[in-house]
């Protein structure tokens, strides 16, 4: 895939979702001039097209309105109603707001379904409906490895060695978490959290928000390895993606892979994450502490 569709994959995902939520030109986001009393939508914090049928999955959203997404004043908690074709499946779901560390709030919710399909989601928030919808894929259908299957060596960039990518890391200031590469830090019997993620150039200005919540966890999980690779190989969003997004098959950005000691995936966090939920995350890894 080239640097230009791989790019334009994601704008019309989960990017385009969260630029027209914070109130772009194109006039997709909802409602009117009193749009917090009158009209809500519920936006996809993740890309369309990863959730898997069969397996417990990670649904991420958060709430706009005219204005764009609602940053403040959000309520503790939405409590979620999913369904198909008019049909509600299962029961409601509680997803508790999260944004410790984070300019923007989002609620999780994990959910088990069996079939694919669009599905839709609503809430009720101070009596007004909020809803979006999202597609549940067949297994093994993203291509994005995910919990269960094994990290990919990569011979990321380091400060030693920039193996064609310039510059290693365009937050600033540079961050630390690019020592060693991915491939050396796989053999060192240790768990591994690895951020891809373009703090730069991100899509959806949450990269850099979400490196530093990685950052901010390092001293109290000492015994986990952290790193960062970056998604393009020079400073320009066109130009082409570094070894690790092709490896990893990404279309999006950020995502964080946390890993045990043998390599292999217990939690993958795509779009937004934030302190709370990545510690208890990372307390779960064997030898974190």
């Amino acid at each position: 895939m080239t640097p230009l569709s791989r790019r334009s994959f994601l704008a019309a995902g989960a990017g385009a979702v969260l630029l027209a939520a914070c109130g772009g030109s194109d006039g997709s986001s909802s409602g009117g001039s009193d749009s917090s009393a009158q009209s809500l939508a519920l936006v996809r914090f993740f890309a369309d097209g990863t959730l898997e049928a069969g397996s417990r999955q990670r649904l991420v959203l958060g709430l706009a309105d005219s204005e764009g997404l609602i940053t403040s004043g959000a309520p503790a908690a939405l409590t979620l109603l999913v369904s198909r074709d008019g049909r509600t499946v299962g029961g409601p779901v509680t997803a508790e707001r999260h944004d410790a560390g984070l300019p923007r709030p989002y609620y999780p919710a994990y959910l088990e379904l069996a079939d694919e399909g669009v599905y839709d989601v609503t809430t009720e928030v101070d009596g007004t409906e909020a809803a979006s919808a999202f597609t549940i894929v067949a297994p093994g259908a993203d291509p994005v490895p995910g919990v269960g299957d094994a990290l990919i060596p990569v011979e990321t960039p380091t400060f030693d060695d920039d193996r064609g990518v310039d510059p290693i890391c365009t937050a600033e200031p540079t961050c630390p978490l690019h020592d060693v590469t991915l491939t050396q830090a796989l053999t060192e019997g240790r768990p591994l959290a690895l951020l891809i993620a373009t703090p730069a150039f991100c899509q959806t200005a949450i990269c850099g928000p979400v490196l530093d919540v990685l950052l901010s966890q390092q001293e109290r999980f000492p015994g986990v390895h952290l790193l960062h690779g970056e998604v393009y190989t020079r400073p320009d969003p066109n130009s082409p993606t570094t070894p690790v997004v092709d490896a990893y098959r990404l279309t999006f950005e950020p995502v964080l892979f946390l890993a045990g000691p043998d390599g292999v995936i217990t939690d993958r966090f795509d779009g937004i994450f934030d302190q709370v939920e990545l510690a208890d995350a990372l307390g779960r890894l064997p030898g974190s502490g």
